[in-house]
């Protein structure tokens, strides 16, 4: 069950091949599966994004001029956490070759 739920969510988040980065496009598409806390950070050739929903938490690191995904985690928020701290059950999955959520369409 939460092997399907986190490739649901990758899958979500990642999109067809488009160039650059859309981050608009990301916030929305986020929200409208229902994260809340999107943050974007720049982090020169690469913009990481993190997400919470329910007691999951998502960070993406995508490449800034291809809108390449470099990386997802999806991590598990333990009840009395701290949002920004702390991960069980980590899973990274690097998936080169996949775009922004969105980008283009």
């Amino acid at each position: 069950m939460r092997t399907a739920l986190i490739s649901i969510l990758l899958m979500a988040v990642t999109g067809t091949a488009y160039a650059q980065f859309a981050e608009d496009q990301v916030r929305a598409q986020l929200a409208a599966q229902g994260f809340e806390n999107i943050q974007f950070s720049d982090q020169g050739a690469q913009i990481q994004v993190t997400a919470e929903r329910d007691k999951i938490r998502l960070e993406s690191v995508y490449d800034r001029e291809t809108g390449n995904v470099v990386s997802d985690r999806v991590s598990q928020i333990d009840e009395g956490e701290d949002s920004k701290s702390g991960d069980s059950d980590k899973i990274t999955n690097t998936a080169e070759g996949q775009t922004a959520a969105g980008a283009g369409q």
